[in-house]
Parts: structure tokens; C-alpha cells; sequence
């Protein structure tokens, strides 16, 4: 968290450092994965289409692991605006809040199940704007105290400027 003169800067990496040990590996994995295909390919002599869609397909996988390695949810605070945006490779998702819109900031924990029955819990700082739609800012992978340091400080700026409510009892 950086705090400059006008902005609150959060920066939130996708993944943890043990975890990008493991997709760093994949990432060679699927390196090698292209390289030999591609060798295949050209000796195969395939049809186009199944060569677009291959390396299509090869290429997609390959960045978003990519993304998963290197890519922070960045959310900027303004006096006027909250900007949320992911660095440093483009994804989808980029919004843009005016502070004025926001009447109460909170915590909503969302339960996953994973394939071998492991439960993950995220809690997703949210904001509830004045046409009681609901934004998520940012997702918080099993780490409570990290979601209510970053809603706390989000707080913290925006009260300086605007009321907004903060609830903070995480069901």
C-alpha cells in the first residue's frame, strides 16, 4: 500500500510467491508443450484450422498463466474516483467508481469448494453505491486480516472527503 499526496495506491498480486513457484513451472511446461507441437505440426502438415486453433489455444493458456505469474489488482483511491485496473499484462475487469456514488463499503465472504473437497474462502471488499448496486474492489484469498487492513484504509481516505458508511462484521 502506497499513500501519495492525492491517491491511495493498493496493489494486490493475483497469486503468492509460493504459489508462482508452481506456475513459473507450468509456464516451462507448456513452453516445451508448444515447441515440440509445433515441431509435430510442421512435420504433420495439418489443415490451417486446426493449426490456428492449436497454437490458439497454446497461446491463450500460456498467458493467462502469464497473468496468474506477474499481474496485481491495483486499486487507486482519489478524493473523486476509485479506479480498479490490473498490472502489468491487460485483463478484463477495469472499472472506475465515483467516490460519491459509494454509501457504504464492506467484506463478503464468498466459500469455494475445490475438485478434492478443499474449502477456500475469499473475501471480496465491496462497495454499495447509492442505486444499492453492489462493486467488488478487490478479492482476498483466505486472509481476513489483509481484506479489513485494505477496506480500513480505503475507509480511512474516503472519510476524509465523504460519509460512507463501514461495516465490518464479516458473515
Amino acid at each position: 500500500m502506497q499513500s501519495e499526496t492525492h491517491n491511495l495506491i493498493i496493489d494486490n498480486p493475483w497469486i503468492s510467491k509460493g504459489q508462482k513457484k508452481w506456475l513459473i513451472f507450468c509456464e516451462v511446461l507448456g513452453l516445451f508443450v508448444f515447441v515440440i507441437g509445433s515441431i509435430n505440426l510442421s512435420a504433420s502438415n495439418p489443415t490451417v484450422q486446426y493449426t490456428t486453433l492449436w497454437l490458439g489455444g497454446i497461446f491463450l493458456s500460456l498467458y493467462v498463466i502469464l497473468a496468474l505469474i506477474l499481474n496485481s489488482t491495483i486499486i487507486v483511491v482519489s478524493t473523486n474516483k476509485i479506479k480498479k485496473y490490473y498490472s502489468p499484462l491487460p485483463w478484463l475487469g477495469r472499472k472506475e467508481i465515483s467516490t460519491i456514488e459509494i454509501r457504504t463499503l464492506f467484506i463478503k465472504k464468498i466459500t469455494n469448494t475445490g475438485e478434492g473437497g478443499d474449502i477456500v474462502f475469499f473475501y471480496n471488499i465491496c462497495c454499495e453505491l447509492t442505486n444499492t448496486k453492489i462493486v467488488t474492489l478487490i478479492s482476498i484469498q483466505s486472509d481476513l486480516s489483509k481484506a479489513i487492513k485494505y477496506i480500513t484504509e480505503i475507509h480511512n481516505w474516503l472519510s476524509r472527503y465523504h460519509s460512507i458508511k463501514l461495516v465490518l462484521n464479516v458473515a
